[in-house]
This record gives structure tokens, sequence and C-alpha cells, in this order.
């Protein structure tokens, strides 16, 4: 990786994106969302505006994000 510090980065951003399949949901749909969210939150945000990003409810409002990819291969 070049250094600890990229290293220790990229392995969040992995996780991140694991946590995405693991949940069914396109890693790169719901990241660009929440990070495009989060900045825009108030400095305090609540639990119910946090919530909301959590990988469920999260889901739930986004259902043309589903992870179909799997889904594809197992057809192939």
């Amino acid at each position: 990786m070049g250094s600890q510090t990229v290293g220790e980065r990229a392995a969040v951003l992995l996780s991140l994106v694991q946590s995405c399949k693991h949940n069914q949901m396109e890693p790169w749909a719901r990241l660009r969302d929440v990070f495009d969210r989060l900045p825009r939150l108030s400095p305090h945000p609540t639990p119910d505006q946090l919530d909301t990003l959590l990988p469920d409810r999260w889901l739930k409002s986004h259902p043309d994000c589903i992870w179909k990819i799997d889904r594809l291969r197992k057809q192939s």
C-alpha cells in the first residue's frame, strides 16, 4: 500500500464495500449517497438522522440499489 496510513484507509473503504455486499446493496450507490449526505448533516446530528444511513434503512429507501451481480453470475 505504500504506508501504514494508506493501508488503514484502504482497509476501512474495503470494509465498507464488503458491508454493502453483505447487506445486498450496490456499494457505489450507497457510498456515494452516504458520503454526499454526511457533510450536509448538522454538526450534531440526531439519532434519527444517523439511523437513516444504516444499511437496512438505507436500502428500504433505495430499493432500486439492490445488489444484483451475484444473481446475474448464478444465471450464467
